[in-house]
């Protein structure tokens, strides 16, 4: 386009109407939340450029000192009532679930198209009686007799971490062990989940599998950040342009996110698709439907096109699924996208929460002395669930307080699907609740001295019966809490006893005087991983 002074005051006067209507719009939503203090929203973009600015969980707990236990923001021109306290978000959670039944997810596919309906067909951003269809077909994978057949999948999977570390204890080199562990973590899902090897543990130095760098990759969500602050400034009708310019923004980073999901998907893909051609040879009728949705090219061979998964494994139980209300059965497409959420988050949380726990221990010789004495007690038998209980308190009160100072998943978050009153304040419809965790755990009220590491927080009867239940919420809350925190926790446990019968860890200097720069995505993390020197245990 030719730049003219018409052209150029054309543009302005267009801005100009954006901002008087974005300015319209958040005093109209002000007064709807008029009973929920706030800080101001600036035009057009609300309160994201100091959540983006302060990180939002910092945001948050900063926005609840200042503000109260119950506060509104705006995500461009999305309205948000913030919980900064346990009772509100149990009231939420759990006592009013029905008005709170669905979670509160910026577009993930905006674009449209097969994408789109892909991405949505997950269990993370399902709705209604289609979510109540997935968390009972998914949930016989976390039973406890399930739970228990995990327990030599989980110590083979460490036998094998603790090979790798071998070589690196001799020598002295620093190793990441955020990457280790996510490597670790994602066999397990592997073969608990699908019965497949994913063969991710690779030995220490060589290249990270595929399926495990476009893991990380997704999880860097750089290029998902700018494209949902885009989308929530924009009207939904300018969605699909805006996820063209993100697009052409995201460069590089966009285009190798972009492949990286689709390694994922193509891995999910080919597991249904050979699962569904077992069951047909075998003369099995099975209710999940086929249906035309991928959108990428197929043409070229991938790791897992051919490996198929085990009999009765998470796609077995998915593919008899029906609806509870209409008696359909799930599509390939709908199978997928579960087989993708287990994958992505199966994984990466768990690896998160240990190297957490690993960097919070290093930094306190108290700790470890404690953790040490009971790994010792217990000898060096490989762990199962029916020992975690019984012989490891400390163990576990260890990995809690580590996921309450750095919890896996900052918050979380709810949509009213109808106008409700929460602490005595009106929420109308269409607005998002979001669950500050990170604020919850570091509130003195709850947690005295917060910012102190200190396991015996979670074994004193006084302490924890004087605490609000709510107030330690690493994997949310009520029914839509995380489906497989059993697993996770289960694995967490037992990999820490497992490590620590081997070996210590020690930081890196620099890592001992500051906190390495964290990462919030999906997760959070470390940024740059923990790079730590593995010293062999001389008992």
């Amino acid at each position: 386009m030719e730049l003219t002074v018409a052209n150029v005051l054309l543009a302005f006067v267009a801005l100009l109407a954006v901002e008087v209507v974005s300015v319209i719009f958040h005093m109209r939503e002000r007064y709807r939340l008029r009973a929920f203090p706030g800080p101001k929203p600036a035009p057009l973009l609300g309160n994201l450029p100091e959540l983006r600015r302060k990180t939002n969980f910092i945001a948050y707990a900063d926005w609840a000192k200042q503000y109260g236990p119950q506060f509104r923001i705006f995500l461009g021109h999305q309205p948000v009532v913030v919980l900064a306290d346990p009772e509100l978000v149990r009231e939420v959670g759990i006592k009013k679930f029905k008005a709170f039944h669905d979670r509160s997810i910026a577009p993930l596919n905006p674009e449209g198209g097969k994408q789109k309906l892909a991405g949505d067909a997950g269990i993370l951003p399902s709705r209604g009686a289609y979510w109540t269809t997935l968390r009972a077909a998914m949930q016989p994978l976390f039973h406890t007799s399930s739970l228990v057949s995990y327990d030599p999948i989980m110590n083979q999977a460490l036998d094998t971490l603790l090979a790798n570390l071998e070589a690196p204890a001799a020598s002295g080199e620093p190793v990441d062990m955020w990457n280790q562990l996510g490597r670790m973590t994602m066999q397990v899902l592997g073969t608990a989940a699908f019965g497949v090897p994913f063969n991710t543990q690779v030995a220490v130095g060589e290249e990270d599998s595929e399926l495990v760098k476009a893991s990380n990759a997704v999880f860097t969500m750089g290029f998902a950040r700018l494209r949902t602050m885009v989308m929530l400034t924009l009207p939904r009708a300018l969605w699909p342009l805006g996820s063209l310019l993100t697009s052409k923004l995201g460069g590089q980073q966009g285009r190798k996110i972009r492949q990286a999901s689709i390694t994922v998907w193509r891995t999910s893909s080919a597991l249904v698709q050979n699962a569904r051609k077992r069951a047909a040879e075998e003369g099995e009728v099975i209710a999940a439907a086929q249906e035309d949705w991928k959108w990428w090219d197929e043409s070229t061979a991938h790791a897992f096109k051919d490996v198929m998964p085990a009999r009765n494994s998470i796609i077995d139980m998915m593919m008899r699924a029906k609806d509870k209300l209409t008696g359909a059965g799930l599509t390939d497409r709908q199978i997928a996208a579960n087989c993708n959420t287990l994958i992505l988050a199966g994984h990466e949380t768990t690896a998160n929460t240990l190297t957490f726990t690993i960097f919070l221990v290093a930094r306190h010789p108290d700790v470890e002395r404690k953790l040490l004495a009971e790994i010792d007690a217990f000898g060096d038998r490989q762990p199962g669930l029916e020992d975690l209980d019984k012989h490891f308190p400390y163990a576990e009160a260890v990995i809690k307080e580590s996921m309450r100072m750095y919890p896996a998943v900052v918050q979380t978050g709810r949509t009213a699907e109808e106008d409700s009153m929460v602490g005595g304040r009106l929420i109308p419809k269409g607005t998002w609740v979001h669950f500050a965790i990170y604020s919850i755990h570091h509130n003195p009220a709850y947690w005295p001295q917060p910012a102190v590491f200190r396991p015996e927080r979670f074994l004193c009867q006084a302490e924890c019966a004087n605490r609000h239940p709510n107030a330690f919420l690493p994997f949310g809350l009520g029914p839509r809490m995380c489906i497989g925190w059993r697993m996770a926790d289960q694995e967490a446990r037992i990999a820490l006893i497992r490590l620590y019968q081997r070996f210590v860890f020690r930081l890196q200097p620099e890592a001992l005087k500051t906190v390495p720069e964290l990462r919030v995505g999906i997760t959070l993390s470390f940024k740059d991983g923990l790079p730590v020197t593995v010293v062999p245990r001389n008992r």
